[in-house]
């Protein structure tokens, strides 16, 4: 069904698997790519690199170490940015958690007439695990030339992948919903190990992060841990709680049980599309979208579609503002589950 993009993937060094963690400087978590991450100005990247150290939190610890939070080896490029050109004539088309449903994967597909020689696929992350086909989810992404973010599920598949390599490719002393990842090809564990933790997609004013970001914080800031788990934010202890200062207020991530989805507060500068929330299915704000709508629970499997740059409201009107799904012409379009393939947690 799908063609093998011969540029996108090509073959990656398998270093990542005995790759020790670290390495890294603590002015290498203020690398950018692209114009989603301007350089910053002297005063103000010293006063980042003072919060930072100031305020350092678990992922940040990860960061400095050189590893992602499952203790993989960090990707090479953290924030990655898609280069969408108004000029392009394909559509853009972003996808939510998958969970090895691969069956449903191609339906969804089929379904909204994807293109391979014009459309571009991005994914919110969770390719695999608890559904029944995860390399072959994998290879779709791989030979479609997709972009995709790193899930925590992603991130814990390749941590499993390299602690059986590891062991003499001893995977059978996984535990059982892990021993998939021996049917993982070399370049397949690459593929994951590369995936970054944000695409910024700055045609389109979005930003594409597996489960969340904290509201009023910096992007190069955000914490590892955060943007892959996360779901509700409460306000700092020493937050504001004015009015007039909401804009401003301070967030922070926690559990559950208090708060409110970091979403509800989200107001820019991108519209950030994300997954990791089944529980909660469709998310619609403002400017936040969330697209987990629990396939490998029985649910459905959602894609984003959004047409031609230049057909959208959006390219007349390019401001500071971050851009609703009405301003990009986005179409929201499901396929549901063919069966429940894993117990809602």
């Amino acid at each position: 069904m799908f063609v093998r993009n011969p540029h996108a993937y090509p073959q990656v060094s398998r270093s990542f698997l005995t790759r020790k963690p670290g390495g890294r400087k603590p002015h290498d978590l203020l690398s950018h790519s692209g114009p989603a991450y301007a350089p910053l100005s002297a005063p103000k990247r010293m006063g980042v690199v003072l919060s930072l150290l100031a305020h350092l939190k678990t992922s940040a610890l990860h960061a400095i170490k050189g590893c992602t939070p499952q203790g993989n080896p960090a990707p090479h490029i953290w924030h990655k940015v898609l280069k969408f050109y108004p000029s392009q004539t394909g559509r853009l088309i972003v996808i939510g958690d998958v969970h090895g449903c691969a069956v449903e994967l191609a339906e969804l597909l089929v379904k909204v007439q994807y293109d391979q020689g014009r459309d571009k696929l991005v994914f919110v992350g969770d390719l695999v695990n608890k559904g029944p086909n995860s390399p072959q989810v994998v290879q779709i992404a791989m030979r479609t030339g997709a972009c995709v973010v790193r899930g925590n599920h992603d991130d814990k598949a390749l941590a499993a992948y390299r602690k059986g390599y590891l062991r003499n490719r001893s995977f059978q002393a996984l535990p059982s919903s892990e021993q998939w990842v021996e049917a993982l090809k070399p370049d397949e564990a690459a593929f994951l190990a590369e995936l970054p933790f944000t695409y910024a997609i700055p045609s389109h004013g979005l930003l594409v992060v597996h489960a969340g970001m904290v509201p009023n914080k910096p992007k190069l800031l955000q914490d590892w841990l955060d943007i892959y788990m996360m779901r509700n934010v409460d306000m700092a202890p020493s937050a504001s709680q004015t009015e007039e200062q909401q804009d401003s207020t301070q967030y922070t991530a926690c559990p559950l049980t208090r708060g409110v989805p970091w979403a509800s507060k989200w107001t820019g500068p991108d519209h950030i599309i994300f997954g990791h929330d089944a529980k909660r299915k469709l998310q619609q704000y403002q400017y936040a979208t969330g697209l987990d709508t629990g396939c490998v629970y029985g649910g459905s499997l959602t894609a984003c579609v959004m047409p031609i740059v230049l057909q959208t409201p959006y390219f007349e009107k390019m401001g500071p503002d971050a851009p609703t799904l009405a301003d990009l012409s986005a179409e929201l379009v499901s396929v549901p589950a063919r069966q429940r393939y894993a117990a809602t947690t």
